[in-house]
């Protein structure tokens, strides 16, 4: 992973994902339901890792996106698994997409 011109020991895959109704929140229609792995070869320096996620459509045309905390802790992490939602949302597009639910 790199964020600005430091490059962090971290890997982040997308294992699963898909388009649904999230079962909390049906009546706010369809959205992308993503399953993720972290892994880190060495130390992270953050205490907390966020990672931009967006959804694109066969075209490469940004859909919507979110921010997806992937690790909090300090040093070495384990190998971590989590899944996520996102959208659709109830704000406009200058508040961003409104992430449903994180686990």
């Amino acid at each position: 992973m790199v964020r600005d011109d430091v490059t962090y020991p971290l890997t982040i895959e997308v294992t699963d994902w898909g388009t649904g109704r999230h079962p909390q929140v049906p009546e706010r229609g369809r959205a992308v339901h993503f399953s993720y792995r972290a892994t880190a070869t060495e130390h992270l320096p953050e205490t907390r890792v966020q990672v931009a996620v967006c959804a694109v459509d066969s075209g490469d045309v940004v859909l919507l996106c979110d921010t997806v905390d992937v690790y909090e802790g300090v040093g070495l992490p384990p190998v971590e698994t989590g899944d996520s939602w996102i959208g659709p949302s109830g704000r406009g597009a200058s508040g961003g997409q409104e992430k449903i639910a994180c686990t």
